[in-house]
């Protein structure tokens, strides 16, 4: 069965199955089974895939996170996956490689997401070494900030598996199939697609990537090749996989529900759409409960506009109860923000309050709020900050 290997003694011993073309389900399924019936470590790879699939987490909501009607159009097959992860469309750019151990087979690696994940990223070092900022960046495997390969592992009691599919290169029209995850990396900073991802290509020849990665594995495991054949040849375990094709009856049925609830969404909202005047709330727990939900809003969009846009920015809030809540960007400190701002001419000052001022009335009309904006500027706790940074 096996092809004849020198053997590095101490290493413990991993089987290598090099594919290439084989489709995506197929190979699913045939890690599935060697998670769960096979003693052995083994090292699968797949060079590309014949024909565009979407694979999904175990977890993953089609209505969520596809673009159904484009996917059911172009008869575009989804596989749910027995792991977790995000949603991929793969397709012969897609280079897959995937780790399938026993818990004790690296010395010193408990069997969780990030030690696996982490002792992965060591390995693929050694790959991508003088080819580029490699770097692990929360779940993926990035050139810099942008993403080439994204990663799903499945844990049991005694092994585990890790398996990563890296984009070679892509297909523009293939993105079309995927909607914008709720639950995005911090660091894609709400990029699309096409801005968040990069392309292996242009890093590393193809065929080298995959060697180097066995000259990698090499350093921890005695290696040793298997044919596919030769394994299904001798595996009498049968064996039923939960990896599966989602049906086109259920995607339709996902369809139509999310575009049931669209609709009356869009209906509750013409129902109830009514001018919100702006001002103070009566109730002291209602006001804190509002500042509550919208200071997180307020705060992560100005945290993400001053690391997209690489300006000074400084935001000062004080609770209903008078906790205060400080935000300061990257390029400086509150104090040379503050000393900034000081420095401009009572002109310019005056300047930037009346385009604050338009900008305030421009957005509340937009929102169709019902607020007083001269009223608002008045207010004891704006003038209180004004006074502040002018005496400053």
């Amino acid at each position: 069965m096996a092809t004849p290997q020198t053997r590095n003694f101490g290493l413990p011993f991993m089987n290598l199955i090099r594919l290439k073309g084989i489709p995506i389900l197929q190979q699913l399924h045939l890690e599935e089974q060697l998670l769960r019936t096979s003693s052995d470590n083994w090292c699968i790879m797949n060079d590309g895939t014949n024909d565009p699939t979407i694979v999904m987490g175990i977890s993953g909501k089609p209505a969520e996170l596809l673009e159904i009607d484009l996917v059911l159009r172009d008869q575009i097959p989804v596989i749910r996956r027995f792991t977790g992860g995000g949603t991929v469309t793969v397709d012969h750019n897609t280079v897959f490689v995937t780790f399938i151990c026993n818990a004790d087979a690296v010395a010193g690696l408990q069997p969780y997401p990030r030690p696996i994940m982490s002792w992965s990223s060591l390995l693929y070092s050694r790959v991508f070494e003088g080819r580029g900022d490699f770097q692990l960046r929360e779940n993926d495997y990035v050139f810099g900030n942008r993403k080439f390969g994204g990663n799903a592992q499945s844990i049991t009691k005694t092994r585990w598996i890790h398996h990563t599919s890296f984009l070679w290169d892509y297909e523009v029209r293939n993105m079309a199939y995927l909607r914008l995850p709720k639950r995005i990396p911090e660091y894609r900073l709400a990029r699309d697609h096409l801005e968040f991802i990069c392309c292996l290509k242009d890093y590393i020849p193809r065929s080298v990537f995959l060697d180097k990665t066995v000259d990698a594995l090499r350093t921890q495991f005695s290696v040793r090749s298997e044919q596919l054949d030769a394994f299904e040849a001798t595996s009498n375990t049968k064996f039923v996989p939960s990896t599966r094709l989602l049906t086109r009856q259920e995607l339709e049925e996902a369809a139509f529900g999310s575009h049931a609830e669209t609709t009356l969404s869009q209906s509750l909202s013409l129902m109830g759409r009514v001018k919100l005047k702006i001002k103070k709330l009566e109730s002291s727990g209602n006001r804190q409960v509002t500042f509550s939900k919208r200071r997180n809003g307020i705060l992560k969009k100005a945290k993400e506009l001053s690391i997209l846009c690489d300006v000074d920015i400084v935001l000062l809030m004080f609770s209903p109860t008078g906790r205060p809540t400080l935000l300061q960007g990257e390029r400086s400190t509150v104090e040379e923000i503050i000393s900034k701002f000081a420095q401009l001419t009572p002109q310019e000052r005056a300047k930037r309050k009346l385009e604050s001022l338009e900008a305030l009335k421009k957005t509340f009309k937009k929102l169709d709020h019902d607020v007083n904006v001269q009223e608002f500027m008045s207010s004891r706790y704006v003038i209180v900050f004004i006074r502040f940074v002018i005496s400053f």
